[in-house]
């Protein structure tokens, strides 16, 4: 990294030929990041710019809207190849094109995919990772100060790492905040053309069998249908489900239905269990608790169904339902049926 350039990669989260909301929060963290050393150091930011790196099929139109985030350029490894994930094929084109143009640092947001994909690259780059962060800085000299929750967030841990060439740093997506587009500008997109066939791959892509929604990990559904304790024990759950499969979303729960083993622990929410920010979330029978707010309070759209008035959970609802779960769905699964799902 020369002296007075700092060039922020950050990683292009998109699904099914649309850009994922969380890159805009990557890009107000780069940008972040910019002011901060600015301030410190003007020569040194004074060509500091922010690139967003694509890698997929199909996402021309909507490359070309990041420009309204503060995003400088683009670079696009465009083909079919690398429409659907493969962390072995994309930690190697990552690795090519970071040869090519040595960013600073590059951001990721975490969940499944860069769980497995920061450190292979990280590996490949023979650099430094951290992940699960939710707060850092990068100085002039490189130093990195980082903060991450531990011990299942009941605390964190502060630390510093030493020079390094080119970290891999993947944050929380709760602590990606959104960011309102500003007015478009023309943005630089550079394609790259990647030819698999030049990368001694050791996996191969057989097969892509498509998951049931109901079946879907809950941080990665578009819908989720979450049940608490107001729901009730044993079969009480099934109206939960039912919702979940009128939607054709996913289902999770709170930490007292896990505790009851209605549902395995990997569908619970909240802090001691998984962080999720899906377009649409129904919070059934749920008081709202800290516990499982700090993993749901992300979420685009939230429907609440409680019979407390004052429950805590209807401070985070876009609508607010007062009345028994078991009253209500009944007649909100009747009315999808009849006329569809929702157009979200």
């Amino acid at each position: 990294m020369s002296s007075d350039k700092m060039n922020i990669w950050i990683l292009v989260n998109h699904r099914q030929g649309t850009v994922e909301k969380e890159t805009y929060g990557l890009a107000a963290e780069a940008q972040r990041l910019l002011t901060m050393s600015k301030q410190n150091s003007e020569e040194y930011c004074s060509d500091g710019k922010i690139t967003a790196v694509a890698l997929g099929a199909g996402l021309d139109a909507e490359l070309k809207q990041l420009g309204a985030y503060g995003i400088n350029s683009v670079v696009y490894a465009e083909g079919q190849e690398l429409a659907r994930y493969n962390g072995e094929l994309f930690a190697e084109v990552l690795l090519k094109l970071y040869e090519k143009y040595k960013p600073a640092c590059i951001l990721m947001d975490h969940n499944t995919e860069t769980s497995d994909l920061a450190p292979r690259l990280a590996s490949l780059m023979n650099t430094s990772i951290v992940t699960r962060v939710i707060d850092f800085t990068i100085s002039i000299n490189r130093e990195i100060a980082a903060t991450r929750p531990v011990s299942s967030g009941y605390l964190f841990e502060k630390f510093k790492l030493e020079r390094t060439s080119c970290p891999v740093i993947t944050l929380l997506p709760n602590v990606l905040n959104e960011t309102e587009a500003a007015e478009n500008r023309n943005i630089e997109i550079i394609n790259e053309k990647i030819d698999p066939g030049t990368f001694n791959l050791k996996t191969k892509v057989t097969e892509i069998m498509e998951a049931a929604p109901e079946d879907l990990e809950i941080d990665e559904a578009e819908i989720v249908i979450s049940g608490g304790r107001g729901v009730g024990k044993e079969e009480s759950l099934d109206i939960i489900t039912r919702l979940a499969k009128s939607l054709k979303g996913s289902v999770g729960g709170t930490r007292p239905i896990i505790d009851w083993q209605l549902l395995p622990f990997e569908r619970q929410i909240g802090q001691t269990g998984k962080v999720i920010s899906p377009r649409l979330l129904f919070a059934c029978g749920i008081s709202g608790a800290n516990e499982y707010t700090t993993g749901m309070e992300k979420s685009r759209l939230v429907v609440a169904i409680n019979t407390d008035p004052g429950a805590r959970i209807f401070k985070f609802a876009d609508l607010s339902v007062i009345g028994d779960v078991h009253e209500v769905l009944p007649r909100v699964i009747e009315k999808i049926e009849e006329r569809g799902i929702w157009n979200l």
